[in-house]
This record gives structure tokens, sequence and C-alpha cells, in this order.
């Protein structure tokens, strides 16, 4: 059988990222990814458009940025459209940004870039997911047979 590893990481005070008001974050989940003739754009709760159709595939507001796929790799842009965070075709399994981090692949490894695209937590991890409360859940390989 085997048994695997969980670590919690913590958030301390070094890390810095920019917040958003309460309204703000309400007001962004409620724009909301959606196609037409095979492009990615945003709408708001009216249907109103956004953000123009220009996307490979495009993901939910978070931490007021949104993953996106564009010709040439993953991106994360903000609430005008503008790219912010790569394109990176060395990404992989990227996820959503929370408490100013998000988990991405790089190589074999996760860890967690901030909104500059820098790791700063770097690629370590066989699994990682969501910041909450300045704890992430990751899967380390120190995996044992019991």
């Amino acid at each position: 059988m085997v048994r695997t590893r969980i670590l919690n990481i913590c958030v301390i005070a070094m890390l810095s990222y920019s917040t958003v008001s309460a309204q703000e974050s309400q007001d962004e989940h409620l724009w909301l990814p959606v196609a037409k003739e095979g492009k990615w754009g945003y709408i708001d709760r009216t249907g109103k458009l956004m953000i123009d159709f220009q996307f490979l595939k495009a993901s939910r507001f978070y931490d007021g940025l949104a993953q996106v796929i564009t010709q040439t790799g993953t991106a994360y842009i903000d609430r005008t459209g503008k790219v912010v965070v790569g394109p990176s075709n060395t990404f992989f399994g990227a996820g959503d940004f929370s408490e100013g981090l998000a988990p991405v692949g790089s190589g074999t490894k996760y860890g967690y870039i901030d909104e500059s695209g820098q790791f700063t937590i770097k690629p370590q991890f066989e699994q990682a997911y969501r910041f909450a409360g300045g704890i992430a859940r990751v899967k380390d390989d120190a995996s044992t047979d019991t």
C-alpha cells in the first residue's frame, strides 16, 4: 500500500500580493468565460461582452486574474483583457490564482508563481492546489510503501 504525505505550505508576510475589495471580488466571479465560433471571451451578468472572443480557452477570474490559453501557451489576463503573465508553453496544469499565487507545473514538478509570473515557491511537488487561509495542499514525491 502506498501512503502519500501531504504537506502544508504557509504563506509568510514577505510574499506580497494585491488585494481586491469585497465588491470587486464578488463582481469578478460574475464575469463568465463564453465561447463563440471556437474562440473564448468574457461576458458580465447582463450578457454584455466585456473581453472580446480571442482565446483558445478561458477560465473564471480569481484574485483579479483569469487563466487563458493562447496560440503561444498558457497566460493570465487582468479584467481589461491585458496579458499580465505569460504566455508560456512550458507551464502545464496551471491553476487559478488565490492569495496572490497560482500552482503551475514546470518540467515535471509543480510550484507557485506570483502575479509577475515568477516562481516564488520553486517547482518541487507532484501536485499542488490553491491557497486558502495562507495554506495550500501539495503532494510531494516522498511516498512510501507500507
